[in-house]
Order: C-alpha cells, then sequence, then structure tokens
C-alpha cells in the first residue's frame, strides 16, 4: 500500500491546534510494515481538497482523510471526496438515527445543520461514530481509496482501531494482535521510559500509548502474517510490561475506564459500594452508574454539600467539624464509616475537598482532597494535593479526586480475600 495523509482544518494551518492525527496514523501504519510518504495540511476548502485528491492519488493508491466532516458549511471533506470520485451522496437512515439518538441520549435537541451529516456516497463503507455526531467512510474505485474520518482525536482514534485497523490488515494479508493496560497516575513519558528495554528486547512487539486526562493506556502490538503462538507471545509479554510499570500504577487490562474496571470488579467479588461526596458534587456515583450492571453493586450515594448534612445524613460528629473542618482527614473517615452504616454495603468511599477556585487558605489551599475509604474491617483515608497540577481548575480538580477515588477503590477491593 501507498499511503499519503491529508489532514483538513484551518485551525491546524494557524497553529490553533496540533495535527497529533497525523502522528498518531503514522505510528499505527508503522506497525504493520507501511510507510507514509506524505503528509499535507489543508484548509476547509473545497477546490483544495479536490486539487490535492488529484494529486497525490498519482503516486499513492490510499488517501486516508482526517477532518472536515462537521455539520457547518466550512466543513467541506465529504462533498469534495464523493465530487473527486464522482458519486452522488444519499441519506443513510440508520446514520440519520444514530445523530439524532446522541442528542436525545444527551438531553439536547438535533438542528437542522446536523443533517447533512447523515448524507454518503451511495457506493461507500460507512464508519459509525459512538463518540461524536460525524462518521467517517471508506470509498474505493479504479484501485483508489479514501478514507475518511473525523477530526477529533477522541472521535477518529476509536473509528481508526474498529475500522480502518481491519481493512487494512485484510488488504495487507496480515493481521495485528493487541493488547492495553490501563493505568492511573504515571505520566506518559515515564510509562514509556520504564518499558522502552521490553520493546528493545523484543523486535516484533510495538507500543502506543494515549493519554486521556490522568489515565494512559498502554497498547502492546504484534504484527504477523501467521496465528501460531502469537497469542501466547503477547500475553508473556503483557505481564512482563505490567511488571515494568508496577502494580500501583495498573488499574486493568483492555478496560474501557476505569469505572467499567471498577464495576466489572465490584461485581465479580459480590461487593456493593455506597458513596459520600461533598467537592465532587455527585460526580463519582454518576460515573459509577454510567456503566452496564452498575445496579448490581452500587447501593448509594450521598451528595454531602452542607456540613449540617454531613451530621444528619452520614453522621459526622459536631466536634470534628468545628476542631478539624469539613476538609480533613478526620471528616473523609466519618463520611466514608457513615454512609457504609447507612447502607449496609460491603465498602464505602467518600471525597472532600476544596475544589476552588475560592475558598483556600495558605494551610488549606485549592487541590487539597482527602478521600476515604471504609470496609467492614478498615478504614483507610488518604490526602491529595492536586493543587500541584497544572490545570488548577474547578473541572480538572473534580475530575482527578473522581479518578483518584476509582484506583483507591480497586486497590483496597484487590487486597480483599
Amino acid at each position: 500500500m501507498k499511503i499519503k495523509l491529508i489532514s483538513i482544518g484551518k485551525e491546524l494551518l494557524l497553529g490553533e491546534t496540533i495535527d497529533t492525527n497525523s502522528v498518531f496514523i503514522s505510528q499505527q501504519l508503522s506497525l504493520y510494515g507501511i510507510e507514509v510518504n506524505k503528509k499535507i495540511v489543508l484548509d476547509d476548502n473545497y477546490e483544495a481538497i479536490k486539487q490535492a485528491m488529484n494529486y497525490e492519488f498519482v503516486d499513492a493508491d490510499t488517501l486516508i482523510i482526517t477532518g472536515g466532516l462537521g455539520p457547518t458549511d466550512d466543513d467541506v471533506t465529504k462533498e469534495a471526496v464523493c465530487d473527486f470520485f464522482e458519486s452522488k451522496l444519499v441519506l443513510c437512515d440508520d446514520v440519520l438515527q444514530s445523530i439524532s439518538s446522541y442528542f436525545q441520549r444527551r438531553g439536547k435537541k438535533m438542528v437542522s445543520s446536523n443533517l447533512k451529516q447523515a448524507y454518503f456516497p451511495e457506493d461507500c463503507t460507512i464508519m459509525h461514530n459512538p463518540n461524536g455526531t460525524a462518521p467517517g467512510f471508506i470509498i474505493e474505485k479504479d484501485n483508489r481509496t479514501a478514507i475518511v474520518l473525523p477530526g477529533p482525536p477522541h472521535e477518529m482514534k476509536p473509528m481508526f482501531f474498529s475500522y480502518v485497523e481491519p481493512y487494512i490488515t485484510k488488504r495487507i494479508g496480515k493481521k495485528v494482535f493487541t493488547t492495553n493496560i490501563n493505568t492511573y497516575g504515571i505520566s506518559e513519558s515515564e510509562l514509556e521510559y520504564r518499558l522502552r528495554p521490553l520493546v528493545k528486547q523484543n523486535e516484533k512487539l510495538s507500543l502506543a500509548t494515549y493519554a486521556d486526562f490522568g489515565e494512559i493506556r498502554v497498547r502492546l502490538s504484534i504484527c504477523d502474517d501467521k496465528n501460531d503462538d502469537v497469542n501466547e507471545l503477547l500475553s508473556r509479554y503483557t505481564i512482563k510490561a505490567r511488571q515494568f510499570i508496577g502494580d500501583k500504577f495498573v488499574y486493568g487490562v483492555d478496560c474501557d475506564n476505569m469505572q467499567s474496571a471498577l464495576v466489572k470488579l465490584l461485581i465479580e467479588k459480590n461487593m456493593k459500594i455506597a458513596t459520600a461526596e461533598s467537592c465532587t458534587g455527585g460526580l463519582l456515583s454518576k460515573c459509577i452508574t454510567d456503566v452496564s450492571g452498575a445496579s448490581q453493586v452500587f447501593e448509594c450515594g450521598i451528595c454531602s454539600y452542607s456540613n449540617r448534612i454531613k451530621e444528619k445524613i452520614l453522621g459526622v460528629s459536631p466536634e470534628t467539624l468545628q476542631k478539624y473542618g469539613a476538609v480533613s482527614e478526620q471528616s473523609a473517615r466519618e463520611m466514608s464509616q457513615g454512609v457504609l452504616k447507612l447502607s449496609d454495603a460491603d465498602i464505602a468511599v467518600s471525597v472532600t475537598g476544596l475544589a476552588g477556585p475560592g475558598g483556600g487558605t495558605e494551610e488549606k489551599p485549592v487541590g487539597l482532597v482527602f478521600i476515604g475509604v471504609a470496609t467492614r474491617k478498615k478504614t483507610i483515608v488518604k490526602q491529595c494535593n492536586f493543587n500541584m497540577l497544572n490545570n488548577k481548575s474547578r473541572e480538572s480538580i473534580r475530575r482527578h479526586s473522581q479518578l483518584e477515588s476509582m484506583k483507591i477503590l480497586i486497590d483496597v477491593i484487590n487486597e480483599q480475600k
């Protein structure tokens, strides 16, 4: 395969957004022994896209194009590609229903401009997008192929793995065997440093890391035209990689996210959970109950924002609140113990802290958070200082509190006999 990449978007030309998509795609293609021999960036311009396709297809059989699939008037990638292949745009009812459902799940109404995202070349293969409203597509004609993907990386990457990777491996006659190690609390650079010796020792093994707000997924891959023993080999590499990373930072393998790993673990252990939240305002409970099957393990969530509720519902003593304050190790301990008793769950977690931007002091700065985890045998409390984050926004502190809480829960549950 002779592949070139085209990235669409004025924001890329202006430097407002860095083109990470082409880097990612190039890295993934290299796993299959495919080299990208050219990358270009274009404005959202109909004629420019068509001209580029005319020129680049002279010595390439495949173009991978990202961006320009949105609902606005300047999103013209689909139309330009369709015109180049002399195809006709037709309405796809399944996609229209999917886009409409996407908005309904978020309590919003689909506007008329989104309708254009449900039109596709009549002879293409549609790549569905569960993470947004812009599906991609693959179109082939006269030994030329265009693979068109949405621009946002969180939409493009899952689509690449679900559709583009199988398509490419089928064409080259090889298969990619992969596994994903899910981590939290370690930097991307530190992960790569720790795993570098493993990759150097095994030339068949490729590694890529994908960061998403504190969570980092490590993807181990082997590209092979033989299926013999590859899964067993990859399994051994996964065990070694976990050892290189350290169990302190690994929360699962091939998990969708941390809340999915937590719910799965609770189900496996036949344990019930309850939450008592202050600064996170119910975010932790929401994330847990977002997971299908959470009803089997989730007992209750108390959003105890005021001291009065901490006392009246959770049983935090007035003396504790007066002497140590709501943001303290002592309050976090009593909150977790209180909701454990109230719910009769097997494990409970509490979160209390200062999400800011105001309210902090020198003694208790914004970003100070206490997380308590109580079981019927013991209670632990961890102090976190999220004021050290580069992004100290209210949302960031609340999100990190939620993630840290789930990681502590996973560790404590794994210790249970």
